[in-house]
């Protein structure tokens, strides 16, 4: 059974309805149908298809755009019932080879099996959906869906190489945080198969090493992103730095319309309170290392657009953001000798993860 979103220190009673969110989800789509052309399909994923949304759980709504039409995958998010509504916009191609999607998306087809399909007239959506669900758990899927995990890790790594060895130790802190966000983590969540998540990253990685009966791991990992013995003081200062970098950030890319397009989701307000709740909550729930984590995956993708632009800044605009990602990162992570160290330790834990899941799928 999947590990609940909420389980640690969560009472039922804490938990959304999932009948008043479903019925948000409802007017999502009907909003989502009637402000697009051509859609095909819409399904909810996400906590609240899974049962497991809290109060501060946002509505994930994906929708499928027939053939001949084209959009940009990420929209500006939606506000129903007081309930933000994050969507996206996919291609109908994306799920004709069903194979494909199986073994190349990390996060897709495990949306498509929690699933709640929310409009299919044509029945395209629930076909796909069904033959996801099928295949999702077939050894030779799950396998490849680890080993693209991993690269992803490796790549993260790579590049907190690259930065260590140009001087850049101030950008090696984010590349370490980014290959447990998109790495390591959906690794060991398709381990044990759970489902990924987001903001609480950290917390479901505590449940999930315990599962696995590597506690262990568990610990090398929030020594690694530099969380262990996290305070309750310096959570807050990391989620004030998140919250400022957001807004430099968004201040900063409009004036790139590209940039600003592609990742116009990320930059909204909406998902800056999405993770400031999703930090407090968790800071609430006593899980001090987990809310850190949750403000560095924030600060971690405005400090990776920020790079970007570093030739395009001034001389105190990069000031800023340096004193800002001192305050979210432990002083610890900017050594350069603990740098090394926690990229040599990020090399060998590719290594474990993998060695992991080849023995326990014997």
């Amino acid at each position: 059974m999947p590990l609940a979103e909420g389980d640690a220190g969560r009472k039922p009673s804490e938990k959304a309805s999932r009948e008043n969110l479903l019925f948000l989800a409802e007017k999502a789509a009907a909003a989502i149908l009637s402000k697009h052309s051509g859609i095909i399909a819409v399904y909810l994923t996400g906590s609240v298809a899974r049962g497991e949304a809290t109060e501060s759980s946002d509505v994930d709504v994906d929708a499928v755009l027939g053939s001949g039409f084209q959009e940009n995958s990420r929209q500006p998010p939606l506000t129903i019932g007081g309930r933000t509504v994050f969507y996206r916009l996919h291609e109908k191609q994306v799920f004709e080879d069903v194979e494909g999607l199986l073994a190349q998306s990390l996060v897709l087809s495990a949306q498509l099996v929690e699933a709640v399909v929310l409009y299919d007239p044509t029945g395209f959506l629930s076909k796909v959906k069904g033959k996801v669900s099928r295949l999702y758990h077939e050894p030779r899927f799950v396998k490849q869906r680890i080993r693209l995990s991993l690269r992803f890790a490796e790549d993260y790594v790579g590049m907190g190489w690259v930065e260590f060895r140009s001087g850049n130790l101030d950008m090696v802190p984010p590349s370490i945080c980014a290959a447990v966000l998109y790495g390591f983590g959906p690794a060991l969540f398709f381990i044990a198969d759970v489902a990924p998540t987001d903001r609480r990253c950290l917390s479901r990685l505590r449940q999930v090493c315990e599962r696995l009966d590597q506690p262990g791991l568990y610990q090398v990992i929030t020594e690694l992103v530099n969380v262990d013995g996290a305070s309750r003081s310096w959570a807050l200062k990391a989620l004030e730095s998140a919250e400022a970098l957001h807004r430099l950030t968004q201040t900063l890319l409009e004036h790139d319309a590209v940039a600003y397009e592609e990742n116009r989701d990320w930059l909204s307000d909406a998902m800056r309170q999405y993770m400031v709740s999703g930090a407090m909550e968790l800071l609430g729930e006593g899980d001090i290392e987990a809310s850190l984590f949750c403000s560095m995956e924030l600060g971690t993708r405005c400090l990776n657009l920020l790079n970007g632009m570093r030739l395009r800044m001034s001389g105190s605009q990069r000031l800023v953001v340096k004193k800002l990602e001192k305050q979210l990162f432990n002083p610890k992570a900017f050594d350069r000798d603990k740098i090394h160290e926690s990229l040599t330790r990020a090399r060998e834990l590719t290594a474990q993860v993998w060695r992991l899941s080849r023995r326990l799928s014997r």
